[in-house]
């Protein structure tokens, strides 16, 4: 079942392997997207020498494309104990 977006990605399947921590190493995300589907490196929190290493360990493991995965702390301008004041 091939969509329209994923022959633009090169995909065979319209299915993105989900970035779960840990569990979503490099063997994962290279085995993942060696499938034809688009493999997933969860990074969050890994300082950039260590996020380097990991990117380069999928790339010498496959030759398609795979996401990364950050999650980014922000403030959204307000603060939590102002939103819990009756």
């Amino acid at each position: 079942m091939k969509s329209e977006f994923s022959r633009q990605l090169g995909l065979d399947y319209p299915i993105f392997q989900a970035p779960t921590d840990s569990l979503a190493g490099p063997e994962l995300a290279a085995a993942v997207s060696n499938a034809g589907v688009m493999g997933a490196l969860a990074l969050t929190w890994t300082n950039p020498e260590d996020a380097t290493r990991l990117i380069q360990e999928v790339c010498s493991q496959c030759d398609r494309l795979f996401q990364v995965n950050f999650v980014f702390k922000f403030c959204l301008g307000f603060s939590s104990q102002a939103s819990h004041r009756a």
